[in-house]
Formats: structure tokens, sequence, C-alpha cells
């Protein structure tokens, strides 16, 4: 279990920086492409959080 929380937490960063990158491909190239990739990236990240978060605390 602890190596799966881990790998959740993992995912939840990797999807923060994929927030941070749509940021920039709104500002500098396309803004409806970067809000897509914002949208994604959020959910993908509000999802791995909660696995993450129910995952330690079931430890």
């Amino acid at each position: 279990m602890k190596v799966l929380a881990k790998l959740f937490y993992a995912l939840m960063v990797v999807s923060m920086v994929s927030i941070g990158v749509g940021f920039v491909i709104a500002f500098w190239f396309n803004g409806l492409i970067g809000l897509k990739v914002i949208a994604t990236s959020f959910a993908s990240m509000s999802i791995c959080m909660l696995v993450a978060f129910s995952l330690d605390v079931y430890q």
C-alpha cells in the first residue's frame, strides 16, 4: 500500500507540472488548447490526490 500511495503522489506532482505547462501553452501559443490541458491536468491531479490521501489514511 505504501508503494501505491507514493505512486499516486508522484502522479499528482506530474499533474501539477502539467498545469504549469498548460498555463505556458495558454499564454504563448493557443488559449483554447492551454485551457484544455489545464482542465484535464487539474481533474487528474484531484483524482490522484484523493486516491493517495485515502490510501495514506487507510494504512
